[in-house]
């Protein structure tokens, strides 16, 4: 029952907008927030180097953005898109994630949403698939 509850394609659909509508209040109060999602749910534009992809071995990930981090953020769409650096050499790289696949959010290291909704992955793999070939145009 309760697995059929979380992956509900209402629900679903709530919970992601409520999380890009947090997402959207923090932006406009120009608000240091972060987020934890899984990394097979981020997109890295350019991709990130294989020393530093290898970094991210954990389940889940946390992304602080504050100062230029927070200051390039952006939701377009139903992602939130934001400017990071990583490793000792400050790569750069566009970070985009679904809203939907944002699992918390975070001020000052306190949990302030938690998304439990189940997705449905086959429909982001085909979002995600439409999503590649559209960028080739």
């Amino acid at each position: 029952m309760l697995k059929d509850f979380l992956s509900d394609e209402k629900f679903c659909e709530l919970t992601r907008g409520y999380v890009q509508g947090a997402i959207e209040l923090l932006l406009e109060k120009n608000c240091e927030f972060g987020i934890v999602t899984k990394p097979q749910n981020v997109e890295f534009d350019p991709p990130l180097p294989s020393e530093i992809m290898k970094g991210f071995s954990a389940p889940v990930i946390l992304f602080e953005l504050a100062n230029y981090t927070l200051q390039s953020a952006h939701v377009k769409g139903t992602k939130l898109i934001f400017e990071a650096g990583f490793g000792a050499e400050d790569f750069a790289s566009t970070l985009s994630v679904e809203c939907a696949a944002i699992l918390q959010i975070l001020i000052e290291a306190k949990p302030v949403l938690a998304n439990f909704s189940l997705q449905n992955s086959e429909k982001q793999k085909r979002e995600r698939s439409q999503s590649i070939f559209k960028k080739k145009d």
